[in-house]
């Protein structure tokens, strides 16, 4: 992978392979190819990345909300035995741990942020691959009808081939026919 990496590298600035090498053009190709492939796998893993960072602060978020909802049992237990001065205490650790939890709610809203970004990054990147793919199948398909226009034969050459095939179709199927003649009367 290094290798074309390197090679798709030197093309670069040395500039663009001969147009009628094939084997150029086949190499380019492949590492063009490779280069699309590693950005798209990057772009997945960053998704990745960005989606198990999203889930983990989901799951913070959640074990904030069950801490604080436990808090408040507690320190309601506590103003119903009767002890204030602890009730007060759990309400005060609640209202900090309140306010860790709107950070975390923000810092999840940044991360839903994040993953939709990235997820549409992937999906643009596999819309330009779609499009490269389309525009060079037809680029190659111009090419191809252009070079068979080039090529094709004059119509008097055309006909004058077909004739010869057609002669010479004729004529082996006299001999053939000969043959088997000869072959029936037994004189092969």
């Amino acid at each position: 992978m290094l290798k074309r990496f390197w090679r798709y590298f030197v093309a670069l600035f040395s500039g663009w392979p001969d147009a009628g090498d094939p084997a150029a053009q086949v190499k380019m190709h492949e590492a063009q190819v490779e280069m699309q492939q590693l950005r798209g796998r990057r772009l997945r893993e960053h998704a990745v990345q960005e989606i198990t960072r999203r889930n983990a602060i989901q799951q913070m978020a959640a074990d904030t909300r069950t801490r604080l909802e436990e808090l408040l049992a507690q320190a309601d237990l506590a103003e119903a035995c009767g002890n204030h001065a602890l009730s007060r205490r759990l309400l005060k650790l609640r209202e900090g741990l309140a306010a860790a939890l709107a950070a975390i709610e923000q810092s999840l809203m940044e991360a839903e942020q994040t993953v939709a970004a990235v997820k549409e990054a992937i999906r643009r990147e596999e819309e330009r691959l779609r499009q490269e793919t389309a525009d060079r199948l037809n680029l190659m398909a111009a090419w191809r009808h252009a070079h068979v226009e080039n090529i094709a034969p004059d119509r008097a050459i055309l006909d004058q081939a077909l004739r010869w095939a057609f002669g010479t179709l004729l004529a082996l199927i006299v001999l053939l026919a000969l043959a088997l003649a000869l072959n029936y009367r037994g004189g092969f």
